[in-house]
């Protein structure tokens, strides 16, 4: 059994930064390029250059760098946004797994495991009641 999340960071409401631009900051990262970043995660050009956009509009931050051929680069910024929110998230997870260690709740293996040994439950009809009628005064 796991817990599971999503994590964001919002200001007033409006997402600052989550899991979208992080994986295609990453991707950038790697692919050295916007357009082959957004191929990878299976978006347009267009879609990915606005995601870019305005995340860094939202942020305040510049977070690509474009060298001309030699492609794009991510910012110290955009970096370190990067390592802070994998902190972030492995922080919350770990936590997370420990909570759901103290759940009283079986997960389905052990369900399986046990419903040989648990008496089925009575329907209705078993477990009812029988009550004497009375009169009331």
């Amino acid at each position: 059994m796991e817990i599971r999340f999503k994590i964001w960071v919002e200001n007033d409401g409006v997402t600052l930064f989550g899991h979208g631009v992080e994986e295609l900051l990453k991707g950038i990262d790697e692919c050295r390029s916007l357009f082959a970043a957004a191929k990878k995660l299976k978006m347009s050009y267009r879609a990915a250059w606005g995601k870019i956009k305005d995340a860094e509009k939202r942020t305040g931050m510049q977070l690509v760098v474009t060298n001309g051929r030699k492609g794009m680069h991510l910012t110290e910024n955009a970096q370190r946004i990067i390592m802070e929110f994998a902190k972030l998230e492995n922080n919350v997870n770990e936590l997370l797994h420990n909570c759901s260690n103290s759940l009283p709740i079986q997960d389905r293996e052990s369900l399986q495991n046990t419903s040989a040994t648990r008496p089925a439950p009575q329907t209705l009809e078993h477990s009812r009641l029988h009550m004497p009628h009375r009169a009331y005064a």
